[in-house]
């Protein structure tokens, strides 16, 4: 239910339908819908619309298609371990195949 919340225009929150929710987050566009959403949902983070970087999400997809399970198991374990991101995307990728991932950076991938 919580995000299904609204900003009203008196600045208090008000429960909407699902239906007027999705018509509003329609109405106010892509970026201000992810905004919204995060706050409703007490995200600290920003969050990113995904068309604005379609293309380069489908270009990390495809160089990650592209690796071998145990490459992209390896590739996993070190970034859970906290191992450096970049670094850890040439080891694995190649500094090549590896652009698309570090295009996005690590907070997006």
């Amino acid at each position: 239910d919580e995000a299904l919340r609204r900003l009203g225009d008196s600045g208090r929150c008000e429960v909407a339908s699902s239906k007027a929710a999705c018509e509003a987050l329609h109405e106010a566009g892509e970026e201000a819908s992810v905004e919204a959403v995060a706050a409703v949902l007490g995200l600290r983070r920003h969050c990113w619309g995904f068309s604005q970087s379609a293309d380069a999400v489908d270009a990390a997809c495809h160089a990650l298609k592209a690796l071998l399970q145990p490459d992209r198991a390896a590739l996993l374990e070190a970034l859970q371990h906290g191992s450096a991101f970049c670094g850890s995307v040439k080891r694995h990728l190649g500094k090549h195949d590896g652009q698309a991932l570090m295009k996005l950076g690590k907070p997006r991938v």
